[in-house]
């Protein structure tokens, strides 16, 4: 039986909730710098559409992100974090959460609201 103090189970909350924080803002920033491009009247068509591009994409991992995370706590799972990039996803969720049949469910989430393969989503425990 592993038993955690009421204090752990706080810092385990807490560090999903400041990496969900450090992601958006890490995104948000994206977005700013792209739509900073938009508005110059200097900048070039091909930075423009560029810059079009990687705000629409960015945009959609979010929400792509977020779907993911509330559907993985459907399932069970008392949080989640998903990352997603042009390379893959990543997913963490507590160690305690995670049963047999769990990497398939993650992965089937994953593939459902992406299309990312299942060798491109990596699942890690804490």
């Amino acid at each position: 039986t592993i038993t955690f103090r009421k204090d752990d189970i706080e810092e385990i909350v807490f560090n999903f909730a400041d990496a969900r924080t450090k992601r958006e803002q890490s995104q948000d920033k994206v977005v700013d710098i792209a739509k900073e491009v938009l508005e110059k009247s200097d900048s070039s068509t091909d930075s423009k559409e560029s810059a079009k591009a990687q705000a629409e994409k960015i945009e959609k991992y979010i929400t792509y992100q977020t779907n993911i995370e509330n559907l993985l706590k459907a399932k069970g799972f008392t949080d989640c974090l998903c990352c997603i990039t042009e390379k893959g996803c990543s997913v963490v969720v507590p160690k305690e959460d995670m049963k047999k049949s769990s990497p398939m469910i993650i992965k089937d989430v994953v593939y459902g609201q992406t299309g990312i393969n299942f060798e491109n989503i990596t699942i890690t425990e804490i």
